[in-house]
């Protein structure tokens, strides 16, 4: 997650896995570290309930490209414990794959732009 210098993160006591987090120009978010081994990964959650509407919110971090496949089923059956349908989930592209997909866009853009003449 990247934290601007104005956005708080505001551990709530007595269990500083449960957190509120602020930043500019979204509603203070609630977010909850449900399972980490402190070195290479974290489940986290979040939902939000505004004026009637429901956003639930879940995240696998790494502090790696890639995650093993073991970690990331860890997390998915600890979200699926708090009934967060993590077959949901889309994984984030990193590494070289981010510029080769870019690379990718750029070239159906250019296509899609000689197409309409």
């Amino acid at each position: 997650m990247h934290v601007e210098l104005t956005d708080t993160i505001i551990p709530q006591q007595p269990d500083p896995a449960h957190m509120t987090v602020t930043a500019a120009g979204v509603p203070a978010a609630p977010y909850q570290i449900l399972e980490t081994d402190y070195r290479t990964y974290s489940c986290v959650y979040s939902c939000l309930e505004y004026f009637g509407f429901r956003a639930e919110f879940a995240w696998v971090f790494g502090r790696t490209p890639t995650l093993s496949t073991n970690t990331r089923a860890r997390c998915h059956q600890v979200l699926t414990q708090i009934n967060v349908q993590s077959t949901k989930m889309v994984p984030v592209v990193q590494g070289e794959e981010i510029e080769d997909l870019e690379n990718r866009i750029k070239t159906i853009d250019k296509r899609h732009r000689l197409d309409q003449g």
